[in-house]
């Protein structure tokens, strides 16, 4: 089977746009993760001044406690829909690459 030049350079141009959309594909992922980490970043630096500011109100230890135990839930909250958006962009990802 005889190959001519025209169709290496169609199949080459097709490969390259190819490889094009799959490296854009890549960066639009990483600019979501990149701004989901900036987001849950900020908010969990906001929430720990908050918490400090709190703590430095407290007038007795039982004070403290609840005031820590009252933050745990929502930080394990944050941390699981942090890890649950994770793997959505991943998946996401995984199925546009696919």
């Amino acid at each position: 089977m005889y190959v001519t030049p025209e169709q290496i350079v169609a199949n080459s141009k097709s490969g390259v746009e190819i490889l094009l959309a799959i490296a854009n594909s890549q960066f639009a992922a990483y600019e979501k993760l990149a701004a989901l980490n900036f987001n849950a970043t900020k908010a969990a630096f906001e929430d720990g001044m908050n918490h400090t500011k709190a703590l430095l109100n407290v007038k007795d230890i039982q004070e403290a406690v609840n005031l820590n135990v009252a933050a745990a839930q929502p930080n394990l909250d944050k941390a699981i829909a942090y890890s649950r958006s994770v793997y959505e962009l991943a998946t996401q990802q995984q199925a546009e690459a696919t």
